[in-house]
């Protein structure tokens, strides 16, 4: 009977455990605007990058023709888990300058695209957006400009 209520006693937390394991860290709806110089900037990538001590791996979005974005993580859930990010947002073009023709799983062909935004948007070494998700606040705008 001792070796039985050991048992139990050790297997009940790890049972606990992985019944919260399968839900995941709370995550909060992440979603903005982009505009660059006033205006709704379109097929944009936004990317959040945790930093200090963040659950999971951040998550990114494309903006829509409003300017409109809403991240997802990697495996595709919607939100983020509270904390710091770094946030870098691209737009590349074609060499013609028309949007880069991507679909959701499709990321911009470095090789055969430009970056028009300047380093300090697009440049996770150089990135100054750093936004707080909080449990609270669902909605993170990014009012861009293209030169200092």
């Amino acid at each position: 009977m001792n070796r039985f209520a050991v048992a139990i006693a050790l297997a009940l937390p790890i049972a606990l455990v992985a019944g919260c394991g399968s839900k995941g860290p709370l995550r909060v709806s992440v979603r903005g605007t982009v505009t660059l110089d006033g205006k709704p900037l379109s097929a944009a990538v936004v990317q959040y990058f945790p930093i200090s001590q963040v659950a999971g791996n951040g998550g990114h979005g494309r903006t829509d023709s409003n300017g409109r974005y809403q991240i997802v993580t990697p495996q595709g859930k919607k939100g983020l888990p509270p904390g710091d990010y770094l946030v870098t947002i691209e737009k590349r073009v074609m060499p013609d300058g028309s949007d880069y023709p991507f679909d959701a799983d499709q990321w911009p062909d470095p090789s055969v695209t430009r970056q028009i935004l300047p380093a300090q948007y697009a440049s996770r070494q150089k990135s100054a957006l750093k936004p707080t998700v909080t449990e609270s606040a669902a909605k993170y705008d990014f009012p861009l400009k293209s030169s200092n």
